[in-house]
């Protein structure tokens, strides 16, 4: 499972739950109709909290802050690591996609962005997934027509 690091889920917590706080104050005790662009604003931000990816059953599951993807790990064609130190997947059928939910730094037992890849990477082979080749120490740019948004 890979998921954003402990200090900025928190921010995102702190910040999302201050937010949702001051739009309740606001359109409630004060009826205020800006606070619901601080209740929107903060909902959005707590939904930083859902991002991960779980690789389970065959299946990499990357769960961002709106959508979520599914890709059997027979199908990925590339798995490799951006300039910008992201994470990002090539699958059979569809654009590619960055796992932006997959923290920069390794921390006990959570993968980070350079061990991450290399896992994902055994998994899939050991599924029958025939991957590009990539050196774990390399950076590889991504295809034309990745989509930078999907787990923002």
């Amino acid at each position: 499972m890979g998921r954003p690091h402990w200090s900025e889920r928190w921010a995102f917590l702190a910040g999302g739950g201050l937010l949702l706080a001051v739009g309740l104050a606001s359109v409630f005790w004060k009826q205020n109709p800006w606070g619901l662009v601080f209740l929107v604003v903060g909902a959005a931000t707590l939904l930083e909290l859902r991002r991960c990816v779980v690789v389970r059953d065959g299946e990499l599951r990357a769960q961002g802050r709106w959508a979520r993807r599914t890709v059997p790990l027979s199908s990925l064609q590339q798995v490799a690591v951006s300039p910008m130190a992201e994470v990002w997947v090539q699958p059979g059928s569809g654009r590619p996609f960055y796992l932006h939910m997959v923290s920069r730094l390794a921390i006990g037992s959570a993968p980070g962005v350079w061990e991450f890849p290399v896992r994902l990477r055994e998994l899939a082979v050991a599924n029958g997934a025939h991957l590009a080749a990539w050196e774990p120490d390399d950076t590889l740019t991504p295809p034309p027509g990745i989509h930078p948004v999907f787990s923002r």
